[in-house]
């Protein structure tokens, strides 16, 4: 009898340990994932850049106004990839510690963490992107309409590169919603 009970305690164990390796790799995808932002942030970055660029160095209002747009933001957007990128590196590293060295934090500080992002920061992203997707259209009929070259610029710069954001911020959402199921769907050992 004995030995039945250690056997179900060395299985149940060896099953704990396992979830937890489910969960350690949740979490590697979901900030690995993160790191990788960097990539479509920067090429988006650099393509807005460089159209932008191109564009102001044409004639005309419409394409020197939306190349500025477009430059500025291909910038801008740069800049935060990559320090969106050097900003979670360091993470990674940082929660495997934590998952070690305290199971049950580690889960209450992710659970949270995913929490503001999925509940907070996406919905915010989101609908700011769509909101500037949809003045971008906008601006762009209006300018369009009124024989506003300048206006219409702004609103093609705006609309466009609110729509590319859009779509990157939706594969983060995704990776947020299934690294808090593999959260959800463990318990760690109590001490």
């Amino acid at each position: 009898m004995l030995r039945a009970l250690m056997v179900v305690m060395v299985i149940g164990g060896v099953a704990r340990a396992d979830e937890k390796e489910q969960v350690r790799q949740a979490m590697h995808t979901y900030y690995s994932g993160e790191v990788r932002q960097v990539i479509p942030w920067s090429l988006t970055g650099v393509t807005a850049g460089v159209t932008g660029g191109v564009l102001v160095a044409q004639p005309g209002d419409l394409a020197k106004t939306s190349g500025g747009v477009l430059l500025g933001l291909g910038i801008f957007e740069l800049a935060v990839g990559i320090g969106f990128a050097v900003r979670t590196l360091p993470m990674r590293e940082r929660f495997d510690l934590l998952l070690d060295s305290n199971p049950q934090e580690f889960v209450k500080t992710e659970r949270e963490h995913l929490h503001r992002i999925i509940t907070r920061f996406q919905p915010i992203v989101r609908i700011t992107e769509a909101v500037l997707a949809v003045a971008g259209a906008s601006l762009t009929i209006i300018g369009r309409s009124v024989g506003n070259p300048r206006l219409e610029g702004v609103g093609i710069g705006v609309g466009a590169h609110a729509v590319a954001l859009f779509a990157i911020d939706w594969a983060v959402l995704d990776r947020a919603l299934a690294y808090g199921a593999a959260l959800d769907s463990w318990t760690p050992p109590t001490p």
